[in-house]
């Protein structure tokens, strides 16, 4: 064929690929309002209180998606309501395995968007699991592809999430600085319900950070903001602040913003806010030494935390009851109270809350000057405090390798599309003319042709090394490797090596040797003294009769590498031979081994591929294809 027409269909070829790729393409990034109400659908499933019928309808949508070829999105969502399913079956591993194969989906796609999406699913996961710093990698990520390519409603959200992030790791500057910049974003598109929301988010930072008139500031327009809206629960949240910062200076301030912020959530919607505002508020009475009072919220905080089964805010209430019995001299019931909060803290997981508790018990014990105990607590606490920071490390260290996992899984994704576009290209050459098919069949042969010679090299190379091997074990002057029949192949010394000798007729002539290689050579042949697994060359040397200083020198002179460089082989030599043994066929490489004094399999592995050329498993492959 003239080289025109084969230029010509090559280019056809590649002409036909390019188009094949980018349909297919353009019908898998497609989107409708089909899709759209199937996403829907599936983000309604997690209301639904019953697991079962959550599981029927995920089944079923699942099932009619698998007959069609659905969206990005679509899959996406798919993926995540099985998360969400296996989460609410208190299988959270499992299903944040799941959400992985959404990531993965997203990253095979190449859509940059649904990739961020999937991140701050995994964020809001992980953030939910108090792995906040986790839950950081993935908000940032996502922030990353957003600030690129997404929408500023997208960009206000990633930085809103990487905010409490870093605010929960007490990065505080840096959740401030994000913080503040989604605040800009927000006032811009005019979204006042996100910037009330805010206003108080960078009010905690300013108060964490000390700065309280900032931090009063920004809790007093969230309010007004929140005023404007209506917005009940934000308004309750932006008082209760503002009462927390009046505590210590003007209690009278405090109480009345708590009362505020009571009133606002009689609602049963904010039922858990209205428990910390008593809670709050009686705080404030007792600091007013008004213990009686004190004393009754806190009894309506029990109940109502009894009642509605908040837990976590047990332990404070009865840290609260250990105060007032304090305030009365009541020193056996302080110490009871605050040991009741910290069990009852130790058996919800609540460690950080248990070791204050346990702190405050240390500061009753010193009280009393009950220096058993406070020998005892203190001991605790240590204990405690290694502990948290045993936990805290492992899961940095969890944090990390699942980071290090995630690039690794994105390699392999870029690897697999890498092959997926290859394969495209495939498709579009296959549909050309005869000239593809016979690049691809002269390539075939080409491949072959390199199978062989390699082959073929490695067998010259296995022949070679068998020659050199017979040569160097079978010197005229040392007599044969291997002893005769019925001698025992393992190492022989002391008494045994003279047994051994007087079998074959006496004592072994060493003396009748020319020189000290040569008597080398035959004490390692006769008595396999390289097959003793911890074989020094100070044995040797005792063996020979020649000292340890000349031996290696001996060696040197004679062309050898060293002793354990001749040691090795001699123990490749014995491999081999049982290798090529068929009565020794059946025998592991591990026991392979250990029989030719290696220490490990991975040391034989070496040292065989060092010596020979080829691996083990290949020089017994090719023995088995000659003898079959």
């Amino acid at each position: 064929m003239p080289v025109r027409h084969y230029l010509f269909h090559a280019a056809l070829s590649c002409l036909a690929s390019i188009l094949l790729v980018t349909g297919c393409r353009d019908r898998g990034g497609s989107s409708s309002p089909a899709a759209e109400a199937t996403i829907q659908s599936l983000k309604s499933l997690a209301d639904l209180p019953d697991t079962a019928e959550v599981s029927r309808r995920l089944e079923k949508i699942s099932d009619s998606l698998s007959k069609r070829k659905s969206p990005v999105a679509v899959r996406i969502a798919l993926t995540n309501a099985r998360a969400e399913l296996l989460r609410r079956k208190e299988l959270p591993d499992s299903g944040f395995s799941v959400m992985l194969q959404g990531m993965d989906l997203a990253l095979v796609e190449e859509d940059s968007l649904a990739l961020a999406g999937v991140l701050m699913d995994m964020c809001l996961w992980k953030e939910s699991e108090q792995r906040f710093s986790a839950a950081r990698s993935f908000a940032a990520r996502s922030l990353a592809i957003y600030r690129r390519k997404g929408r500023p409603a997208e960009v206000t959200a990633a930085l809103d999430a990487t905010a409490r992030q870093l605010q929960h790791l007490g990065d505080l500057p840096g959740a401030h600085s994000m913080m503040t910049e989604a605040l800009q974003m927000y006032e811009r598109e005019g979204n006042v319900k996100k910037t009330a929301e805010a206003c108080n988010i960078i009010g905690n930072n300013y108060a964490d950070l000390g700065e309280v008139d900032k931090a009063m500031a920004s809790y007093r327009r969230s309010a007004a903001l929140s005023m404007g809206l209506q917005d009940s629960g934000r308004l309750c949240s932006a008082y209760s602040n503002i009462g927390i910062l009046y505590r210590y200076s003007n209690p009278d301030s405090a109480q009345y913003y708590y009362d505020i912020a009571l009133k606002l959530t009689l609602n049963p919607r904010y039922r858990f806010q209205y428990v910390i505002g008593l809670f709050n508020k009686a705080n404030v009475h007792f600091d007013q030494r008004q213990y009686s009072e004190a004393r009754r919220i806190y009894d309506t905080v029990m109940v109502l935390c009894e009642r509605h089964q908040f837990r976590d805010g047990i332990p404070r209430v009865l840290s609260g009851y250990a105060y007032l019995a304090e305030a009365s001299n009541d020193n056996k019931t302080w110490r009871m109270y605050l040991a009741r909060a910290r069990g009852m803290a130790d058996s919800m997981g609540q460690a950080t809350l248990a070791l204050w508790l346990r702190k405050e018990e240390l500061k009753a014990a010193e009280k009393l000057r009950d220096i058993d105990s406070v020998i005892a607590v203190s001991n605790d606490i240590r204990r405690r405090e290694d502990s948290i920071a045993g936990i805290s490390k492992k899961a940095q260290v969890a944090e990390v390798d699942m980071q290090y996992n995630m690039l690794g899984r994105e390699r392999e994704i870029i690897l697999l599309r890498t092959k997926l576009n290859a394969r495209q290209w495939l498709i579009g050459l296959l549909a050309c003319l005869t000239v593809a098919m016979t690049a691809l069949f002269l390539l075939y042969r080409r491949q072959r042709r390199v199978l062989a010679e390699r082959n073929r090299s490695f067998e010259a190379q296995i022949a070679r090394y068998q020659t050199d091997r017979d040569r160097m074990m079978t010197p005229g002057s040392t007599g044969d490797l291997y002893p005769p029949a019925g001698e025992s192949e393992r190492p022989t010394s002391g008494a045994e090596g003279d047994t051994n000798a007087a079998r074959h007729g006496g004592t072994l002539p060493l003396d009748d040797l020319d020189t000290d290689y040569d008597r080398i050579l035959y004490i390692l042949q006769h008595e396999k003294l390289y097959l003793r697994p911890r074989l020094k060359v100070e044995d040797l040397a005792e063996r020979t009769g020649i000292s340890v200083r000349k031996l290696p020198e001996v060696l040197k002179a004679e062309g050898e590498d060293g002793f354990n460089a001749m040691l090795n082989r001699f123990r490749i030599a014995e491999a081999t031979r049982l290798m090529e043994d068929p009565a020794s066929r059946e025998i592991t490489f591990g026991e392979l081994a250990e029989r030719c004094g290696f220490s490990s399999r991975q040391h034989f592995y070496r040292v065989f591929e060092q010596v020979t050329g080829v691996n083990p498993g290949y020089y017994r492959e090719r023995l088995g294809a000659k003898n079959g």
